[in-house]
């Protein structure tokens, strides 16, 4: 196909794929915009019809505010006299005020006096069936308790729908108090209806409704939709009683102008744009004819010429000054090229020999680069281990190797847990961390290798390779002196709270000892006399000394007597025994020797133990109260437990400077027992709540603290695979949260 042909074929094709887009995207986007703005113009008509309704309700309720704001009715709620029955509650007035129904009712609710007048205005009929339901003492149309209260809506009784308006009845000056409320009201009938289509517009319909009918489209407000026969605009508003109850459907019937008229602009648009397009595609194609295909084809001529002679010497001819020109002065240049392509061949070749210089250089240092990161792998002060997914090993730095004993040759391809078996408990953690892609840690594994236990902590990471797929790799770090460390400063910090401890645990002992050692010369004193009496009578070896005799049976009497007393102070000296015992059996739970071993532990006692330890400190001066749960057992390490009790009880102690109270309380779940100690203390500020956990961080002075508390008690809970935390606010106090799971610790 030439040249020609192709540019009027792709001409036509361009032309016919822009009027086929046109026409398409015109349609939808230009329907869019027309059934946008018919739906808008919809709702702003619907809107005018509620705005008319709520301006007759308005209209409604100043009436009712401008006759229950007036001395006569508040006298007439006084005394219910005759003449303002006589000159305002009559058929007359309510014919006048284009009102149906007048009523008065008590603060109190009672019914007082009322009229209702026919819809003809021209007698008094009673009060229409079903109005009552809503004239309840508390409702919102009897209920006016203030002196400018008032309601107004709409209800609906069998009869129809009525409009009514509720105000106070106060003085002329609008003060009160209220005594009660006047209500009127007006019926919704269709020549209301009428003066509210005449007014804006439209042709209105009103349907009533009961409670069963199905009106979920208009429970969000007003709706507009297209008719059946898509030449009507329906739109409709709820109306609701004033128990917020739908009671009618006001249907407005509009035609679709808006709509119809853009359809038949855009029509015409269509038309219009083919006729110019029509033209535009034969204008076109005869001038790119002319000017363009025409010297395309003698530049075609030319180019086909020279290279057939391979004469590159020769030139194509330059006309005219446009671009085509441009192309053909860049032709010649191109030949000219041409003629010195074998010296720049020569320079290329050079070019990809330099090139390839370079690629060999850096082929060096890839792998000088290879080779530092080997050694550092290798010579990295932790082992690592690279699995596969799963969970075989591929590689191992030479740490791994030398902590296994087996080269990496021996063991690729086999499992993990084969030569690590302490992290076979950590199989699904592996195995999360390979599914997320997530970084993972365990903080302490314990490991028995012969005679001792080595502590290892291991951070997960996942790798992946282009061509090997994804694994994991695990840094596992020897913690044993870490740890030792870590039990140290434990220790230290157990020290310092029993060197706290000492003055008060003096002071307890010391209380019952001094009392011991006040009673004991009485005792003494009572026994040596009971001895001297019976070495006496064993003295006696006649009648003769029947006076003597006396003198010790005198004694004797007073014997009892010191016996009794001295049974007395036994029994005193056995409470203070028992007292001194309890200290020290609370101390020996606090400092737990067997701390290190693994058991299932109430915590109830290790909380009791440290309370107990600490009370010297809040007597006459915190009150400590304790909510335990039934059974509060979970296996734990009870001597560190006991430690982190110690420590939060003691600084929640001497975070209140007078009086004040520490509330105890223990909660529990099928897997977790949780531990609240809140006090109403100073608090922490905010600017040091960030930092309470860290090591030797103290607010108190040098003497009174460590600083290792709560640092080593996160440390603890965090070991026991718990959480600690804590809410304060500065001047009110703090509260400790302390979860600890219920199981066996992994």
């Amino acid at each position: 196909m030439k040249l020609r042909s192709k540019v009027s074929l792709i001409i036509l094709l361009v032309w016919g794929l822009l009027l086929a887009t046109t026409y398409f995207e015109g349609k939808r986007l230009l329907t869019q915009s027309y059934l946008q703005l018919e739906h808008q113009n919809g709702m702003n008509n619907i809107i005018e019809v509620k705005e008319t309704i709520d301006r007759m309700l308005s209209e409604l309720s100043k009436m009712d505010a401008f006759w229950s704001i007036f001395d006569d009715a508040y006298q007439f709620m006084a005394d219910k006299n005759q003449e303002y029955i006589n000159g305002t509650a009559t058929v007359s007035t309510l014919g006048q005020a284009d009102i149906d129904v007048m009523l008065y009712f008590t603060p109190t609710g009672q019914y007082f006096y009322g009229l209702a007048v026919d819809p003809t205005r021209e007698k008094i009929i009673p009060l229409p069936e079903g109005l009552s339901d809503y004239l309840q003492p508390k409702g919102k149309l009897v209920y006016q308790p203030h002196v400018n209260s008032s309601f107004q809506g709409f209800v609906s009784i069998p009869s129809g729908i009525l409009l009514v308006a509720s105000h106070s009845i106060v003085k002329s000056d609008s003060t009160g108090p209220s005594r009660g409320a006047q209500i009127l009201a007006k019926r919704f009938t269709n020549e209301t209806l009428k003066k509210i289509a005449d007014t804006t517009h439209l042709d209105l319909t009103m349907y009533r409704i009961n409670a069963t009918s199905n009106i979920n489209e208009l429970k969000n407000g007003p709706l507009v939709k297209v008719g059946k026969n898509k030449k009507i605009l329906y739109g409709y508003l709820l109306l609701r009683d004033i128990n917020d109850q739908p009671i009618a459907i006001i249907q407005a019937a509009m035609p679709r102008d808006i709509y119809q008229s853009g359809i038949n602009t855009m029509y015409y648009f269509n038309y219009v744009f083919f006729g110019f397009g029509v033209v535009f595609v034969f204008v076109l194609s005869y001038l790119l004819r002319s000017l363009l295909i025409s010297r395309l084809e003698k530049l075609n001529k030319n180019i086909i010429d020279i290279g057939s002679k391979k004469q590159f010497s020769l030139r194509v001819n330059e006309e005219g000054s446009d671009e085509l020109t441009s192309v053909e002065k860049e032709t010649n240049k191109m030949l000219s090229a041409i003629e010195k392509y074998s010296e720049e061949q020569k320079i290329l070749l050079k070019k990809v020999s330099d090139e390839l210089d370079n690629v060999n250089k850096f082929s060096k240092k890839l792998q000088e680069t290879e080779s530092l990161l080997s050694d550092t792998i290798n010579f990295m002060p932790s082992m690592l281990v690279i699995i596969n997914a799963d969970l075989t090993i591929s590689h191992l730095n030479s740490l791994a190797e030398k902590y296994i004993e087996k080269p990496v040759t021996e063991v690729t391809g086999k499992s993990l847990f084969e030569f690590f078996p302490y992290i076979k408990n950590y199989e699904e953690l592996l195995k999360t961390s390979f599914q997320n892609k997530t970084i993972n840690s365990i903080d302490k594994i314990a490991c028995p290798i012969q005679d001792k236990i080595l502590y290892f902590s291991v951070v997960i990471y996942p790798l992946s390779h282009p061509e090997k797929g994804r694994g994991l790799a695990l840094r596992i770090d020897n913690i044993s002196e870490k740890v030792k460390l870590e039990d140290e400063l434990r220790q230290t910090d157990k020290l310092s709270s029993i060197g706290i401890l000492t003055a008060g645990i003096a002071n307890e002992i010391v209380n019952p000892i001094s009392f011991i050692e006040s009673i004991l010369p009485t005792i003494s004193s009572n026994i040596s006399e009971l001895i001297n009496t019976l070495n006496k009578y064993a003295a006696i070896t006649s009648n003769d000394q029947w006076d003597e005799i006396k003198k010790l049976h005198g004694k004797v009497n007073n014997i009892d007597y010191d016996i009794e007393k001295t049974n007395r102070l036994l029994d005193e000296i056995k409470s203070a025994a028992n007292q001194t015992d309890e200290i020290v059996r609370n101390l020996k739970t606090f400092v737990r020797l067997d701390e290190n071993l693994e058991k299932n532990y109430d915590i109830k006692e290790g909380i009791d133990s440290a309370v107990n330890l600490l009370k010297y400190k809040c007597i006459n001066r915190i009150d400590i109260t304790k909510e335990y749960t039934h059974s509060s057992e979970i296996n734990c390490i009870p001597g560190k437990l006991n430690q982190v009790f110690m420590n939060i009880i003691s600084n929640a102690i001497d975070a209140i400077p007078h009086q004040g109270a520490i509330k105890i309380k223990t909660t529990e779940d099928e897997r977790d027992v949780s531990i609240s100690i809140k006090d109403n203390g100073t608090g922490i500020s905010k600017e040091h709540q960030s930092k309470i956990f860290q090591p030797f961080f103290s607010t108190k002075k040098a003497e009174s603290g460590s600083g290792l508390g709560l640092s080593i008690s996160f440390s603890v809970i965090k070991e026991l695979h718990g959480d600690i935390q804590f809410k304060s606010e500065a001047g009110k106090g703090t509260e400790f949260i302390i979860t600890l799971p219920r199981g066996k610790l992994p």
